[in-house]
């Protein structure tokens, strides 16, 4: 599976992430840094546990993977919460 695969897959559940840190600083002024660590946090929290179980191609695939996921994060919650 190519990193975009991965990164398609792994899009809903950032979505998931966005939601919770939502929830979590629900009625809190200005925490969308504490919320963008949060997500990003878990984030890559998989990430690494998809390059620690993973070789070869795997290994290098998450790597891309990781490496992408913060922007996707970022336009995730642009997206859903502008």
């Amino acid at each position: 599976m190519g990193w975009s695969s991965v990164l398609f897959k792994l899009t809903p559940v950032i979505i998931d992430l966005v939601n919770i840190a939502e929830k979590a600083f629900d009625g809190q002024p200005k925490t969308g840094a504490e919320k963008k660590a949060f997500v990003l946090r878990a984030t890559k929290d998989i990430l690494k546990g998809g390059t620690d179980v993973s070789t070869g191609g795997q290994k290098e695939t998450w790597e891309i993977v990781d490496k992408v996921a913060p922007g996707l994060v970022d336009a995730i919650a642009r997206f859903f919460f502008p």
